[in-house]
Order: structure tokens, then C-alpha cells, then sequence
């Protein structure tokens, strides 16, 4: 069980660290708002509005949580 609570948690942080880095890098956009996108499919529209709220339910919503 260890392991598979170790491997979950390199996966999640790898992942948000790259595409954290390839929204902001690569793309133009800001950090917040790609975790607001993701919380706009549950959220909707809206959530690009919500500031760091939403962004903390976006990054929540792709952990899992």
C-alpha cells in the first residue's frame, strides 16, 4: 500500500510541476489560470472568475481530492 501511496504522489507532483511549467513557459499563460481550466469542468465558466479559489479546486479536482 506504501508503494502505491508513493507512486500516486511522485505522479501527481510531477505532473503538476510540468504542466505548471509548460502553461507558463511555453504558452504565455499564468499558473492560476491552468488550474482554473481545470476546475471550469466542474465549475464552469465561471471558475475563471474565482481567482484562487477555483485554482485551489482545479488542483484539488487533478489530485484526486
Amino acid at each position: 500500500m506504501f508503494s502505491l501511496l508513493r507512486a500516486w504522489l511522485i505522479t501527481g507532483v510531477t505532473d503538476a510541476l510540468f504542466s505548471s511549467c509548460l502553461a507558463a513557459l511555453a504558452y504565455g499563460s499564468t499558473v492560476t489560470r491552468l488550474w482554473q481550466g481545470v476546475a471550469a469542468v466542474l465549475l464552469g465558466a465561471a471558475a475563471f472568475d474565482g481567482g484562487m479559489r477555483t485554482a485551489a479546486i482545479g488542483t484539488g479536482q487533478s489530485s484526486g481530492w
